[in-house]
């Protein structure tokens, strides 16, 4: 297995929406990071402190004039919450974000982990 390679995508969706379209063009999963507002306040504990959540990107599609990215949640024993229709990462040009409305939190894309 190679070493692991960390983008830091905040602030660039353009970056990210190139990224991550190039893998679902592919077929090809991409894990992500993600960062929401934390109840408890604590830092997570990853290499990039501003990811407090993984995800995988399965696919791509447009709604209602806005591109989304599918996405599972590995983290979660709920199946069903997991591998979702509903899970959408929607681009917000205007924002310049990549978010979801998630099991009552706001998810926003901070990374693509890629590995080498």
């Amino acid at each position: 297995m190679g070493k692991s390679n960390f983008l830091t995508v905040v602030g660039r969706p353009q970056f990210i929406n190139n990224e991550v379209i190039n893998f679902a063009k592919r077929g090809l999963p991409v894990l992500i990071g993600t960062h929401y507002i934390s109840d408890k306040g604590r830092i997570p504990n990853n290499a990039n402190r501003a990811t407090r959540h993984f995800m995988v990107v399965v696919g791509m599609g447009m709604e209602g004039g806005s591109l989304y990215f599918r996405f599972y949640d590995p983290g979660t024993s709920d199946e069903l919450s997991a591998t979702s229709e509903g899970n959408k990462l929607v681009v917000n040009r205007q924002q310049g974000s990549i978010q979801a409305w998630y099991l009552g939190k706001t998810y926003t894309i901070t990374e693509i982990v890629k590995l080498n």
